[in-house]
């Protein structure tokens, strides 16, 4: 049946991907974006020289980095991704996907923080490419079938 003869109640009004592939991609997405806090947390403590006894250490601030992350991904990252899969809907190409997901999830932050700042930090910047980073590894998760690097979607 061709896409312009479908019924209301048709699956052209749902997400484009079942509900294993968005959780399996939101958990990736998270998952590396933790990782990769806890992985900075440890390398700025191995670099740190100067520690005094009743300071905590970047891998102590850790868990709250980590209840913040949860919360902003499940509460904002999560709508927003299946906005942006939604938007998506049309175009097959899983590397289109990854690409726009990886440049959403980078830019929108990165307005934030230019918006917000008096001067602008690359640091700031290459935080913004982290998430990003993590957003595209989730979308191509998401994508991943078995081998295959192709998941039908309603639009197939």
């Amino acid at each position: 049946m061709d896409v312009t003869q479908q019924r209301k109640g048709s699956k052209a009004g749902r997400s484009s991907f079942d509900w294993y592939a968005v959780v399996k991609g939101w958990t990736v997405t998270v998952g590396l974006w933790l990782g990769f806090g806890l992985a900075l947390a440890l390398y700025w403590d191995a670099r740190s020289e100067h520690r005094l006894i009743y300071q905590l250490d970047s891998v102590d601030f850790w868990p709250m980095f980590a209840a913040a992350s949860l919360v902003v991904a499940l509460l904002a990252g999560f709508p927003l991704a299946l906005l942006l899969d939604r938007v998506l809907r049309r175009w097959q190409l899983p590397w289109l996907h990854v690409a726009a997901f990886f440049a959403f999830f980078t830019l929108l932050p990165a307005s934030l923080f230019i918006r917000d700042s008096m001067f602008w930090q690359p640091e700031a910047f290459l935080g913004c490419a982290a998430l990003g980073a993590c957003a595209g590894l989730g979308r191509a998760a998401a994508f991943l079938r078995g081998r295959a690097f192709r998941r039908p979607t309603t639009w197939a």
